[in-house]
């Protein structure tokens, strides 16, 4: 499909355990975030650098934590995940456990891109492009049910528990009563089977929230202090270092 982009066809969705981001940018500066990104181009090719590499994807899954950044990017569609969701384990999983950066053309990357170029190019309003990303979220839940992603039951319950209650932010000695263990040994077992700080896993549920309420309209300020930032500068860094943008430029789609 040719793109042929409508003026401002840009849109930022998130939702508890994904969000995604349609347009272009070409200011971002090196980020690394919770989240796992897959990320494919609408246009050209995507030019990504990590550390002193630069590579050229039209579809790439970026496991977590891993530094990178876009360089003169067209117009693509990014889609981020909570790697300890289920779907986000999943995903990860393919890619293999070693891979931080990997090419990830397939079946569902290509919906995604036929979804993303309908969009942009008119044929699909912003409502229809949620709920069409959301109907491919819909088709790995059900590849990857009955997996036992964490090999441990416990861990399971925990990441069943956080995902029934992704708009709060849980105390550690609340998820770790839950399991039935120590909150110092919930802290080990939940690295160790996730291979995330549950710390690091808190603060993307808390960003998450702070977008979703500045969305709304609320200054930062405000927002910083819902969600448990020390302030809106606080706030800001942490934007800057999940998104590679400030919370201004992210919301200005």
């Amino acid at each position: 499909m040719k793109l042929d982009k409508v003026s401002n066809r840009m849109k930022l969705h998130f939702e508890d355990n994904w969000g995604f981001f349609v347009g272009a940018f070409a200011d971002n500066v090196p980020h690394r975030h919770f989240a796992l990104q897959v990320s494919i181009a609408l246009e050209g090719a995507l030019k990504i650098s990590h550390g002193e590499v630069m590579e050229a994807f039209s579809s790439c899954l970026i496991q977590s934590n891993v530094p990178h950044q876009f360089s003169g990017a067209g117009y693509h569609l990014t889609i981020l995940v909570n790697p300890v969701s289920s779907v986000g384990h999943y995903l990860a999983g393919l890619a293999g456990e070693q891979e931080e950066m990997v090419d990830f053309t397939n079946a569902w990357s290509l919906e995604l891109k036929q979804a993303g170029l309908a969009y942009v190019n008119g044929a699909l309003s912003g409502e229809e492009l949620v709920a069409g990303i959301r109907q491919e979220f819909e088709k790995l839940k059900c590849r990857c049910a009955g997996n036992n992603h964490f090999a441990d039951e416990r861990i399971s319950k925990a990441i069943n528990y956080l995902e029934q209650h992704a708009q709060a932010t849980v105390p550690l000695e609340t998820i770790a009563a839950v399991c039935f263990l120590s909150p110092s040994r919930f802290l080990h077992l939940f690295k160790e089977k996730t291979g995330i700080s549950y710390r690091r896993m808190q603060l993307w549920n808390k960003t998450v929230q702070a977008f979703r309420l500045a969305a709304t309209g609320q200054n930062l300020t405000q927002v910083a202090h819902a969600c448990g930032f020390t302030d809106s500068a606080h706030l800001s860094r942490t934007f800057k270092e999940t998104f590679g943008l400030s919370p201004k430029a992210l919301l200005k789609g």
